[in-house]
């Protein structure tokens, strides 16, 4: 148990330049910094840019900071267990966890949901624009001829589309594909560059946790994403109102 404690700190902060300050976030993220200062209740620093040069200034509020691993090593541990503040878990189950959270983002990419979303929100604005026909019933009706002073028969089919008989329908099947894709259908699928630390719940609750949100966020901005933009095509390429 201690090996893997051990090991997941090294991945925590294994990956980061010690030519620089590190913050580690609760959100599992770590950024790349130059910490300017530290009070009770936030810290400031400048963003590094990929190239190396300082960015804009930044503050943030220490609740949503796990540590701050200075460039001389000094680590300043800033979560604690502590339920006065809804911090129920200790420091090491935290490693577990944020470490979860960042291979999952490592390892996972939503593509098979996002391209699934791109085809439901395709095929309800399909639908929508285009609802299938069922029938073609047959009417008559008739016209007064002015020229012949005649009545004359004229007969027209009138289709019966299978639509949905109330308004903005179209949320439903967007909202249900959403949902759907927060359900892990298969978590033994998973990825780790340490494969023994998916045996540690924190770590897949971390893991699972951020699964779940990029699911979520491709199945939803997908799908409507498509839709919205197939009914808008048709309202600038309406073909009916092009000839």
């Amino acid at each position: 148990m201690r090996k893997l404690i051990l090991t997941c700190f090294v991945l925590l902060l294994g990956n980061v330049a010690i030519a620089q300050d590190t913050i580690q976030m609760l959100s599992g993220r770590t950024k790349l910094v130059k910490i300017i200062k530290q009070d009770y209740d936030w810290v400031s620093y400048r963003s590094i840019n990929k190239n190396g040069k300082e960015g804009r200034k930044h503050k943030k509020n220490l609740e949503k900071i796990f540590a701050i691993a200075y460039k001389d090593s000094a680590v300043a541990q800033i979560y604690k267990k502590d339920s006065l503040y809804d911090n129920y878990w200790s420091v090491n189950e935290m490693k577990f966890y944020l470490e979860g959270r960042r291979q999952a983002r490592k390892h996972f990419r939503p593509y098979k949901t996002f391209l699934m979303g791109v085809a439901v929100g395709t095929g309800v604005a399909m639908y929508s624009i285009f609802p299938p026909i069922i029938s073609r019933k047959q009417n008559y009706t008739q016209n007064y001829d002015s020229i012949t002073n005649t009545w004359v028969t004229v007969s027209y089919k009138n289709p019966v589309a299978l639509s949905i008989p109330f308004p903005y329908w179209e949320i439903i099947p967007l909202s249900a594909y959403v949902y759907g894709a927060s359900a892990i259908t298969n978590d033994k699928k998973f990825k780790s560059d340490k494969m023994e630390l998916i045996q540690n719940n924190m770590f897949l609750m971390g893991y699972k946790e951020t699964v779940v949100n990029r699911q979520v966020y491709a199945a939803a901005g997908s799908s409507f994403g498509s839709y919205l933009l197939t009914s808008l095509a048709y309202l600038i390429f309406d073909p009916e109102n092009s000839n």
